[in-house]
């Protein structure tokens, strides 16, 4: 079994957005799912809280532990 974990944040409060983060996320999820090789991607975009990230990442290693 292989997953992955994406991760592209492009929205900043403090700094300019970095819309570059987005494009190379979306085409990163598309090569893994092209390759048929990964039974799980996730993928966390977006200006999230902090908090949340944590959350949904502990949530998708704990399902593949």
């Amino acid at each position: 079994m292989k997953i992955a974990c994406l991760l592209g944040v492009s929205d900043y409060k403090n700094c300019t957005p970095l819309p570059g983060c987005i494009n190379d996320l979306e085409l990163m999820e598309k090569l893994l799912h092209a390759t048929g090789e990964y039974t799980e991607v996730c993928r966390i975009d977006g200006n999230q809280p902090s908090v949340q990230v944590k959350q949904e990442l502990v949530e998708f290693f704990t399902r593949h532990r």
